[in-house]
C-alpha cells in the first residue's frame, strides 16, 4: 500500500450507510455470536476490515440474493450471514442441517465440488467476510488523524489503519532514500566480486584435503584496491549530514530536513505508544498465530511427505545463519572457560592490561582477583544470561565480564587492548573453524564502533585484517550504541556533531579513494548492515521543543 488511495481500497474505509446499520445492534457484538468463542470472533471481525476485497466471482454472486439483504435490514448482519451459509451449502447439493457428503457431488450447474472440505469452508468464510465488509464500511472520513484514544468502532479500525499505512510509508521513504532496497545492493550484482572467493561446493571438489584454517588462504597482497574518485567530493552540511557532489556542484545526496526527520519520528513514537493500536496488533498476532497452527494440522504429513522426496537436504546440511550475534558472546561458557585456562597455564608472564600505570601479567591478574586456574569454573565465570537478565539491560551487560571483573572482559574480550586484541582474536578463529567444520552454518556477527575517535574505524579494519578473521561463512554488522550522553559527561566530545564525523567521514573517505584506508576498505566488504543499539526498555522523551543541529547539540 504505497499511496492513500491504495490504502483507502485495501483498509475498507469507506463505503456502506450509518442509518441503515443504526437500526441493529452492534455488528461487532453481533458478530461474536457467529463464532464459538471471543478469541477467534476478534481476528475475523479486524480481518474483514483489514482484508482486500477479493475479486469478484459470477458463481459467488449469485449467493447476494434479495431474500439475504432484506434479513440483513430486519435481523442485522448475523442473520444475514447465517442465511448466505445456507444458501453457500443449498447451492453446492446440501442443507445445512445434515452433513456434506464424503463422496463426489454434482452442483446444479454440472460443477464438481473440490475434493477437500477445507476449500469449501474457505469459500464459505470468504462469503461471510464480504458480507461484513459491506455491512460495516461506513461513508465519510470522521475518525480523525490524530491518534487520541477511540471506543472500538469502524471509524477507530480506520484510524488504525491509516497510522499504519503511512508508517510503511514512512519505511520505503527512508528505505529508498538511504539505499537499502535490493536493487541498491551492489552485492546483489553478478559484476560484485571478492577475495579470496567462497568455496566451491563440497561435491565438486574432488581434493580430499582438510579445511584450511581460518584465513589460511587471506593475503592482504592479493587484494585489488582501486584509486581514487576524482571528480566527486563530499562536505558536512549544517544539519549535520555528509552530501556527496561533483565538478559541477550538482548534489546527489537526497536527505531529509532536521524538522521533517522529527516530525516523522515523534508520528511514529506515537503510534508504537497508542493504546488501540497495541491492542490491534497484539489481537492481530494471535489471528496469525491460529492461522499458523490451523495450517500445521491440515499440511503437516503433507510436507513431512514432500521433505523426505527431497535428495540430499536435511535439517543438518541446509545452510543456516545465525543472525543477532555478538562477537563478544559468540562463543559458549565452556569454550571461554578452556581458552582462559590454556592462557593461564601456557602465557601466565605475558604482559596484558596496565592498571594504575602498572603493567599486570596474566598471572598478577588472577592474583590479585585470588584466583587460579583450579578455581575456575562454569559457575565461577557467571555469564549465563539467566532469566534474571530478562528486561535488565544492566545486568544484560554485567554477563559480558567474565567473574564479574571488567578487566577479564578488557583481556579476553576487546579488540582494542594493551595485547592488540590478540586473546579475542585467536577465540575468535576457534568459533569461526567450527562453523568452517560444519559448513552448512553461517554468522552475522556483531561488533561496535562507538563514535569517540576518528581511528576506530582503521583499528577494527586492522584487527580483522592483521588477523585474517575473514571467512567465507562469516559477515560484521557494525552497531553503534547511543551512548553521547557519556561521552559528553566524561569530556571525550564536545557535541554530538564530533561524534557523526568520527562516525561517518573514514566510510566517506575510502569509498571515495580506497588507498587512504585499504584495510578498511577490505573490511567493508564484509560488512552487511549498521544498528543503532542501547537499552530499549528506555522511554523515547522529546528533551526539545525545537531539536538544536549537531554542532549546538
Amino acid at each position: 500500500m504505497s499511496s492513500n488511495d491504495d490504502a483507502d481500497d485495501g483498509l475498507l474505509l469507506l463505503d456502506g450507510d450509518n442509518e441503515e446499520r443504526s437500526g441493529g445492534p452492534h455488528p461487532y457484538m453481533t458478530y461474536n455470536a457467529l463464532a464459538s468463542s471471543s478469541y477467534a470472533a476478534g481476528p475475523t471481525f479486524v480481518n474483514a476490515y483489514f482484508a482486500k476485497q477479493p475479486k469478484k466471482d459470477p458463481l459467488k454472486a449469485a449467493l447476494h440474493t434479495p431474500d439475504s439483504e432484506a434479513v440483513r435490514q430486519r435481523q442485522g448482519p448475523a442473520a444475514a450471514a447465517m442465511l448466505q451459509c445456507k444458501q453457500a451449502l443449498s447451492f453446492a447439493g446440501t442443507d445445512c442441517g445434515t452433513p456434506m457428503s464424503l463422496g463426489p457431488t454434482v452442483a446444479p450447474a454440472e460443477k464438481e465440488l473440490p475434493e477437500d472440505d477445507d476449500l469449501t469452508s474457505r469459500e464459505i468464510e470468504d462469503e461471510i467476510r464480504k458480507m461484513m465488509i459491506q455491512t460495516h464500511s461506513a461513508e465519510g472520513d470522521d475518525g480523525g488523524s490524530s491518534l487520541e484514544s477511540m471506543s472500538e468502532s469502524p471509524q477507530e479500525l480506520q484510524r488504525i489503519g491509516r497510522a499504519l499505512t503511512r508508517c510503511m510509508e514512512l519505511r520505503d521513504k527512508y528505505m529508498q532514500t538511504s539505499l537499502q532496497r535490493e536493487s541498491d545492493n551492489p552485492r546483489n550484482y553478478k559484476q560484485w566480486q571478492i577475495y579470496p572467493a567462497p568455496p566451491p561446493p563440497g561435491w565438486h571438489s574432488s581434493s580430499k584435503k582438510s579445511t584450511p584454517d581460518v584465513g589460511e588462504i587471506f593475503d592482504f597482497a592479493q587484494c585489488a584496491i582501486p584509486g581514487d574518485d576524482e571528480g566527486y567530493s563530499f562536505a558536512m552540511t549544517e544539519e549535520g549530514v555528509y552530501a556527496v557532489s561533483d565538478s559541477n556542484g550538482t548534489v546527489f545526496t537526497s536527505a531529509p530536513s532536521i524538522r521533517e526527520f522529527f516530525m516523522d519520528l515523534d508520528f511514529l513514537i506515537d503510534t508504537i505508544s497508542d493504546g488501540p493500536i497495541k491492542t490491534w496488533a497484539f489481537r492481530r498476532l494471535r489471528y496469525l498465530d491460529a492461522r499458523w497452527q490451523l495450517y500445521v494440522l491440515l499440511n503437516e504429513r503433507e510436507e513431512t511427505a514432500q521433505s523426505k522426496m527431497v535428495p540430499h537436504r536435511d535439517l543438518y546440511n541446509v545452510r543456516k545463519v545465525d543472525g543477532h550475534v555478538h562477537l563478544a558472546s559468540a562463543m559458549n561458557q565452556k569454550h571461554l572457560l578452556r581458552f582462559i585456562k590454556h592462557k593461564l597455564k601456557n602465557e601466565p608472564d605475558r604482559p596484558v592490561i596496565v592498571r594504575d600505570g602498572k603493567t599486570l601479567t596474566l598471572r598478577q591478574v588472577f592474583e590479585s582477583l585470588n584466583l587460579t586456574a583450579y578455581d575456575l569454573s562454569i559457575d565461577t565465570l557467571d555469564m549465563h544470561a539467566h532469566k534474571g537478565a530478562y528486561h535488565r539491560f544492566d545486568k544484560f551487560n554485567l554477563k559480558y565480564n567474565p567473574i564479574g571483573e571488567s578487566r577479564l572482559r578488557e583481556i579476553f574480550m576487546k579488540t582494542d587492548n594493551f595485547i592488540d586484541g590478540e586473546f579475542f582474536a585467536q577465540i575468535t578463529k576457534e568459533v569461526i573453524s567450527d562453523l568452517e567444520q560444519s559448513k552448512y552454518q553461517m554468522a552475522e556477527y556483531r561488533i561496535s564502533i562507538y563514535g569517540r575517535s576518528a581511528d576506530e574505524w582503521d583499528k577494527l579494519a586492522a584487527w580483522v585484517v592483521d588477523n585474517k578473521i575473514l571467512s567465507p561463512n562469516v559477515r560484521w554488522l557494525i552497531q553503534v550504541p547511543r551512548l553521547y550522553n557519556v561521552y559528553k559527561a566524561g569530556g571525550q566530545v564536545e557535541n554530538f556533531e564530533q561524534v557523526l564525523v568520527n562516525l561517518f567521514r573514514p566510510l566517506f573517505e575510502v569509498t571515495k579513494d580506497p588507498s587512504t584506508h585499504p584495510k578498511l576498505h577490505v573490511f567493508l566488504q564484509r560488512v552487511v548492515g549498521f544498528d543503532s543499539v542501547d537499552d530499549e526498555s528506555k522511554p523515547e522523551r522529546r528533551m526539545h521543543k525545537k531539536y538544536p543541529l549537531p554542532r549546538v547539540w
